[in-house]
């Protein structure tokens, strides 16, 4: 059954986008993200190391375009899915590392929903709070809960979201998808805990397979997939001979397991691509690819080149990352975008591109990118600052945590004004990423007067977001804002 065109009114509001020409039907929206993967650790940077071979991730990029400096809002997992759910600040709802939202806010399966959209999230969901890992598929509906819980009111069918398969909590077991040996982040179906109940398989491509199975349901219908892979955080698990076909390329026992898990998340991505393809989709979805934050070259040997840093650090190797959007029916493929972009941008992209009004309240942080974009009529980016800031949570892996007001970072056109975290944090740096994109020279002894203005304007948007923060905390009715 061919699906419901949109009525007059939507398609002209859509249309009415600056420079973007909307398709007669409501795209599908599939947003992939993967999880600790590195900024060379995909085929389509000129920079990847051997053994990268992504072909069908490669294919959303040369279908698509690239954003060459795509970032998220987080050097670390939790605070960096939160902002790109809501396309705000995370820090507005109180999290900065671990912390569960103060209210519920509204995610953007909240706003499609209301369009006519069904949604699936499918992995790793990551947005209640990080404390313990103990099972208690019976934890009453409140916002104190562990990290295997998924208490009623934070499940993403709460949210939003119509069907879930996934876990709570950054990481778990690839293959114990049962919880027989530990009860740590069990499984969920919808609000049922799966623990005891049989799950088998890789849960890279369990997850895959419950995305494809929800495309298919839902083919007639316009639909939103978030498939946030858990691949390719640890544990590192791979199957030993996949691994050692590895070997050619590396011979770091880490590096060639993560070669492997790279395979496997490329290969679900493939499934997905087909799967558009086989139901006549494909044209017409619009597919976002990207990384929760830099790869962590401690615990998972991922290669951040030519970028400085990695995963839990504001220098750029943690938060620039592999990040392209497809969407074959509106945007011309093939290309790259050169100025800095958020994860930010995708909820107002999305909302854009099915016709939904940029809510007034609350205000989006994000943009949407489709003018940016388009090959006929782009408009210029906006100057626009963008800002990361952790005030509690853990340092660097084998440290400790970090003060109160730790590791932040600006961006203001070329320039970036950094302050590292740790207990004995380094002096603010200044870097012109246009120059210096690795950021070896540090120009904050050079530019005093740049460095003063940047930090007055990063304390500025602290104390704004901190203000959002209080009034969410403050009591009210549980109506969304």
């Amino acid at each position: 059954m061919k699906r419901q065109i949109l009525i007059a009114c939507t398609v002209l509001l859509a249309a009415a986008q600056p420079g973007y020409s909307a398709p007669s039907e409501r795209p599908n929206i599939v947003i992939i993200l993967s999880d600790d993967q590195g900024y060379a650790d995909v085929g389509f940077n000129p920079h990847h190391g051997p053994g990268i071979i992504t072909p069908n991730i490669d294919k959303i990029a040369r279908d698509g375009v690239i954003f060459e400096q795509g970032y998220i809002t987080a050097s670390m997992c939790l605070p960096s899915r939160a902002a790109l759910l809501t396309g705000r600040y995370q820090q507005r709802a109180g999290v900065h590392w671990a912390e569960v939202a103060s209210q519920p806010v509204r995610l953007l399966a909240d706003y499609l929903k209301e369009a006519g959209y069904v949604s699936g999230a499918f992995g790793k969901w990551h947005e209640t709070g990080d404390i313990a890992g103990d099972l208690n598929p019976t934890a009453p509906p409140t916002r104190v809960v562990t990290s295997g819980d998924l208490a009623v009111d934070l499940n993403p069918t709460k949210r939003g979201f119509d069907e879930f398969y996934g876990f709570n909590h950054g990481g778990r077991d690839y293959y114990d998808l049962d919880n027989t040996a530990s009860d740590f982040a069990p499984l969920f179906r919808g609000t049922k805990c799966l623990k005891g109940t049989g799950e088998k398989g890789y849960l890279t491509h369990r997850l895959t397979d419950e995305a494809v199975d929800f495309i298919k349901r839902h083919r007639d219908q316009p639909f939103l997939v978030y498939l946030p892979y858990n691949a390719v955080h640890t544990p590192l698990q791979a199957q030993i001979e996949d691994v050692e076909v590895k070997h050619k390329y590396s011979t770091d026992p880490a590096r060639k397991i993560l070669l492997a898990m790279i395979n496997y998340l490329d290969t679900g991505v493939g499934r997905i691509l087909d799967t558009l393809k086989e139901e006549g989709l494909y044209e017409n979805t619009l597919i976002f690819f990207l990384t929760d934050n830099g790869g962590s070259v401690l615990a998972t040997h991922a290669d951040n080149t030519p970028l400085r840093g990695e995963k839990l650090q504001n220098y750029e190797g943690g938060i620039r990352v592999p990040f392209v959007l497809s969407w074959p029916a509106a945007v011309k493929g093939g290309r790259t975008f050169a100025a800095p972009v958020s994860s930010l941008d995708i909820v107002p992209t999305c909302l854009a591109a099915a016709g939904i009004p940029q809510p007034a309240s609350p205000r989006l942080d994000g943009i949407n990118l489709l003018p940016l974009i388009d090959d006929k009529a782009a408009v210029a980016p906006p100057e626009r600052d963008l800002f990361w800031w952790w005030k509690s949570g853990v340092g660097r892996p084998g440290g400790t945590p970090p003060p109160l007001g730790g590791g932040w970072a600006m961006r203001s056109g070329n320039w970036k004004l950094l302050q590292d975290s740790g207990d004995n944090p380094p002096p603010v740096q200044l870097f012109d990423l246009a120059a210096d994109p690795k950021e070896t020279t540090d120009l904050a002894k050079a530019r005093p007067d740049l460095v003063a203005d940047l930090k007055k304007r990063f304390d500025a948007w602290a104390v704004e977001v901190e203000a959002d923060a209080s009034r969410a905390r403050a009591p009210k009715d549980s109506a969304k804002p």
